[in-house]
């Protein structure tokens, strides 16, 4: 730093002036008069000095730059003992000159700016203000190393940009962070770059440090991760360091290199001193085998398997096989009977040959029954390998008789027989049906022409054809019926279930009804006939009755019900005329008779569902003529 023990007080406090004086003289030797001017400058002693207010003592040299826009600056020295010159400035408006006045150490001192127009051909006076600079000067006093940036000279109230890098100063360990007016750090700060206003004094800003702490990052290579050791001072040590693993390596050291070329790093001894990446050390792990052993198995074989100590690997899949058997896992001996591991495990290798055994676990098996329409028959389980299902709870199915159980639906496999059949997978059987015959007897019941059957053996849920009618003569066949007695009658259309016997039904023919000979048939009239009920045989003396004459029963007012047998195929017209009590009339055509629109003309005890058919369809009727007069009155039955 610089004293200032040369000059007066008041010139600390307050600006001096400092006048400098240009003479107008002749010179010597010409200056081209068209394009310059002339300034003297001439810094003397005494009364006479061209600088009052200035010690000149205390100034050994002064600079002067001129500048203007159309002109090449003009930079001039004087020194002592003179002080003085003479220079030429081109001839112009607006010339700036910047005076900085310096002492013996070539320290400015005083600093003025003044600017004139420069008239061609003239010696000009200038005027110049000059003010006391003052230094501003950096310091380090925490015992850094280097050079401290060179000092600045400002007027007082100016700004300066304070240093923004402390020159070449050094402080091991410890990074640079400002400049303080308090070399301790209590003063005010200022970050470096910031603005310092000059005060009216010199001034020091001393250097500030921040503690350096460092990093030490691991690079596992191919290891556990561990973390970083961060906050270390400079010259201390990490610390105990956290453990790092590597599957198949045993850990060595750390390093400074990564090949392992450079420093061995040991966190309890290695001084830090920057930050720094330490490398893992690795030596590889031997190699130790497992075999597998079948223990008890029957089929496959398995290759040795090569595992690194201290490593995992899956175990190869298993591929042992044992009938009526499941692979269990593996255990670590033949009579340890509880798995270690699962198929495909994971294993971890020591430092020895390994040998693992086969666990076997029994299947049972189940024989599923399908029994194909019969009654269920639950499933037969926890069967062993060749063992047998045992006696078989027996299916029964309507219409169908048990044959056997079988490998196929169709029958096509292998007979299935609970008691010998050996069980070696799950399995399904179907049953085998026989359906049901039956044979239907006719019971003619005293026909002198017994019936023909269309099938006498039909199917279980066929239905029976209609046989040939029987024949008695002089009575009227009434159908098949399930008894004897003749109280129930048969539904040809009912499927037969069982063996059974049908009985034909047979009422006698009414006395007294006249017959008349139609060729080979007979034509029938009331004749003597007194019967309310009246019945018509199907034959008479061994010819069928097929027509009923016109008028043949017409005004039988008596007559209530009339049964006309399957054998008429004509009713001529009136032939029930003025019947009036006729409430019900039983017809058994195979085919519709043919009958005349006016054959039950004036029977007003008709109504409708007088006319009965038995197991007949009405619609087989409707092409007859008289359909559209009689089919109101009729009803199937």
């Amino acid at each position: 730093m610089r004293t200032r023990s040369g000059r007066h007080s008041w010139l600390v406090a307050i600006l001096s002036m400092l006048f400098i004086a240009v003479a107008v003289f002749s010179c010597a030797s010409p200056f081209n008069t068209s394009t310059t001017g002339q300034v003297v400058v001439n810094f003397g002693s005494g009364s006479g000095s061209r600088a009052p207010g200035v010690l000149p003592g205390t100034v050994a040299s002064i600079d002067i730059a001129i500048k203007a826009a159309d002109m090449a600056e003009i930079k001039v020295t004087m020194t002592t003992p003179s002080l003085s010159a003479t220079i030429e400035v081109p001839a112009g408006a607006s010339r700036s000159f910047d005076v900085t006045a310096k002492d013996s150490s070539s320290i400015p001192i005083y600093h003025g700016l003044a600017s004139m127009d420069i008239e061609a051909g003239a010696v000009h006076d200038l005027s110049v203000t000059m003010a006391v600079l003052y230094a501003l000067s950096y310091e380090d006093t925490y015992g850094a190393t280097g050079t401290p940036p060179t000092p600045v000279y400002r007027e007082a109230g100016k700004q300066v940009t304070v240093a923004v890098v402390p020159g070449t100063l050094v402080r091991t360990g410890y990074a640079f962070s400002g400049w303080n007016t308090a070399s301790d750090g209590s003063g005010t700060p200022y970050a470096p770059g910031a603005l310092y206003t000059m005060p009216a004094s010199d001034a020091i800003l001393f250097a500030q440090w921040t503690v350096i702490t460092y990093t030490v990052t691991f690079d596992s290579q191919g290891g556990s991760a561990v973390s970083p050791r961060t906050g270390i001072l400079y010259g201390g040590i990490a610390g105990t360091l956290m453990p790092t693993t590597r599957s198949g390596y045993t850990f060595a050291n750390w390093n400074t290199l990564s090949g392992g070329g450079g420093t061995v790093f040991d966190g309890n001894s290695t001084p830090v001193t920057a930050d720094i990446t330490v490398y893992a050390q690795w030596t590889a792990n031997p190699s130790y085998t497992v075999t597998f052993n079948i223990n008890g198995g029957s089929t496959g074989t398995m290759t040795d398997q090569s595992i690194i100590s201290g490593t995992s690997a899956n175990l190869t899949s298993n591929g042992f096989g044992r009938p009526g058997y499941t692979f269990a896992g593996w255990s670590t001996g033949s009579g340890v009977m509880t798995p270690a591991y699962m198929d495909g495990a994971s294993y971890t290798m020591g430092g020895a040959n390994v040998t693992l055994y086969a666990q076997w676990t029994a299947i049972t098996y189940t024989v599923t029954f399908d029994s194909q329409g019969g009654s269920a028959v639950s499933p037969r389980t926890g069967i062993l390998y060749g063992g047998i299902a045992g006696t078989l709870m027996p299916t029964t199915r309507s219409g169908y008789t048990f044959t056997n159980w079988n490998t196929l639906p169709g029958g096509g496999g292998t007979v299935f027989d609970g008691n010998s059949t050996p069980v070696t997978a799950d399995i399904m059987v179907y049953a085998q049906w026989t359906l049901n015959t039956y044979t239907v007897t006719f019971d003619g019941q005293g026909a002198t022409t017994p019936p023909v059957p269309l099938a006498p053996v039909v199917n279980h849920g066929t239905p029976v054809g209609i046989p040939s009618d029987p024949r008695i003569d002089e009575n009227a066949f009434g159908g098949w019926y399930i008894d004897a007695g003749c109280t129930t009658a048969w539904d040809f259309s009912v499927p037969v279930t069982a063996t059974m016997t049908l009985y034909a039904k047979w009422t006698p023919a009414s006395t007294g009804l006249q017959f008349t000979v139609d060729g080979s048939t007979y034509k029938v009239s009331i004749g003597t006939a007194t019967d309310t009920a009246m019945i018509i045989p199907d034959y008479h003396l061994g010819d069928p009755v097929t027509t009923i004459e016109t008028n043949g029963f017409s005004g039988f007012a008596s007559m209530i019900s009339v049964n006309i047998p399957k054998t008429i195929t004509s009713v001529e017209n009136n032939a029930f005329m003025n019947c009036t009590s006729l409430a019900t009339v039983l017809v058994y055509p195979i085919s519709p008779p043919l009958a005349g629109t006016t054959m039950f003309a004036g029977c007003t005890a008709i109504v409708a569902g007088s006319i009965k058919v038995p197991g007949a369809s009405l619609t087989a009727y409707s092409g007859a003529v008289w359909w559209s007069t009689y089919s109101a009155y009729m009803m199937a039955q």
